[in-house]
């Protein structure tokens, strides 16, 4: 039998999603993630997830994806270790997401942009002795 390893979590964005290139030209699209609970001693923790969406729906999500919007990730899970400034070794909890879903009221979302519309006029051309305008 394979190996599956999979993650869903739902929770707030911390702070507006970013989008970059990569060397090679794919575009990604990273954004963290707030998950808080409360344990049976009533005590409040949060974990935070660093989000990672890759190619075209990613860039089209993004704008989007802003701070304290409740979103739903699913993924693959990782760990990555850095050293941080003081030379201690720490790890951060990241998610390759497979799908992400906006949730919350539909006021929160902001509306995409419309073009203007386009002014017309009707010129009738039935008429012998109307010119034509160009």
């Amino acid at each position: 039998m394979p190996n599956h390893e999979y993650i869903s979590i739902i929770g707030h964005i911390g702070r507006d999603a970013e989008v970059r290139a990569t060397k090679t030209g794919t575009m990604v699209c990273s954004f963290s993630v707030a998950v808080s609970r409360r344990d049976r001693n009533g005590e409040d923790s949060t974990n935070w997830y660093r989000v990672s969406m890759w190619g075209e729906r990613g860039e089209k999500l993004a704008p989007y994806l802003t701070a304290g919007k409740q979103v739903f990730v699913d993924g693959r899970p990782g760990l990555s270790v850095y050293t941080d400034k003081m030379g201690t070794a720490k790890g951060t909890l990241e998610i390759m997401a497979n799908d992400v879903q906006l949730l919350g009221r539909k006021d929160d979302t902001p509306a995409p942009e419309r073009p203007a519309p386009v002014k017309t006029r009707t010129i009738k051309l039935n008429e012998p002795d109307q010119e034509i305008p160009f």
